[in-house]
């Protein structure tokens, strides 16, 4: 069916029609037919209808709505095409767009991998540098370990040479302690014979001059004991230094002489040293010098003594 839009549209030229459809002459191109003249319309209206009736007219009919049908169905697919046109081209935008995206990715990628190939370079020299460090230290390590074998082997020997000196001494410091106390016992026998003399010998009437020179006697003895078992006197004198680590002061003894300030003023008895150890026995009881405080007569707030 064809309908009011299509009859007003100009018909496009067709090929030649189906075998069905009779051939119609073609007319002539619009140049070449002479403007025809105008009637007046009463004569065209008293002329007869030429329009073509019966079969032809259906169809030339039938080709009009065929070829609606057919501009139609083109339009459809121009439509279709033209979707498929815009489909396209929002695909082709995509895969461009993800095509970018991947520009940049891969050129992320390439960058790190850069970026890793220096920091395995960088990683490769300091491998490198490790292991020329670690066969250095190796190397260190076996020395070290030869110097600690050679300590080692000296420290003993050193132990035993000591051990050997150690034996040797401890055996003479017996041997030389065995005689002292030899020695020691004899004098020690002698002094208690002679005590035994001195008590059988004493006159009734004992004076202190001779009760001086015995103890005296006793004390020549017992210093000659002390010295058999390895012990020696201290040796301190008036006029010494005051030491506190040898000397015990009993008494302060007054003096004007600044000179002679902490000095020793008398030794009440003298003390005992052992050589051997540089320890001191027994202290010397000792009298100690020490300077009186004057009054200074130019000072202020004190009473000056006339001259």
């Amino acid at each position: 069916m064809v309908t009011a839009v299509e009859q007003d549209r100009p018909i496009p030229e067709q090929a030649d029609p189906p075998s069905s459809v009779p051939d119609t002459p073609t007319p002539p191109p619009p140049s070449a037919v002479e403007p025809a003249p105008v009637e007046p319309v009463s004569e065209a209206l008293s002329k007869p209808d030429t329009t073509p009736d019966g079969p032809d007219r259906d169809a030339l009919a039938t080709q009009v709505e065929r070829a609606g049908d057919r501009a139609a169905a083109a339009e459809t697919q121009a439509d279709l095409a033209r979707s498929e046109t815009v489909a396209t081209t929002e695909r082709v935008a995509a895969l461009e767009a993800r095509i970018a995206e991947a520009d940049v990715r891969s050129t992320t990628v390439e960058r790190r991998l850069a970026d890793a190939d220096e920091e395995i370079e960088r990683l490769t020299a300091r491998l490198a540098e490790a292991v020329d460090g670690a066969a250095a230290q190796r190397s260190a390590v076996a020395a070290l370990h030869q110097d600690v074998t050679t300590l080692q082997e000296a420290g003993r020997r050193t132990a035993t040479d000591i051990a050997r000196a150690v034996e040797q001494h401890t055996t003479a410091a017996l041997v030389d302690g065995q005689q002292r106390l030899h020695q020691a016992s004899v004098t020690l026998a002698g002094l208690a014979q002679s005590l035994a003399d001195a008590a059988r010998s004493v006159p009734t009437e004992l004076t202190a001059e001779s009760a001086r020179t015995l103890f005296e006697t006793f004390a020549v003895d017992v210093d000659l004991l002390l010295q058999q078992l390895g012990h020696e006197a201290l040796g301190v004198a008036a006029g010494d230094p005051f030491d506190p680590r040898r000397h015990r002061a009993v008494r302060r003894v007054a003096t004007d002489d600044p000179a002679a300030d902490r000095t020793v003023a008398r030794v009440l008895r003298d003390g005992y040293r052992t050589p051997a150890t540089d320890r001191v026995l027994l202290f010397a009881d000792v009298e100690v010098h020490r300077t009186t405080p004057t009054t200074d007569p130019a000072a202020p707030g004190q009473e000056g003594t006339p001259s």
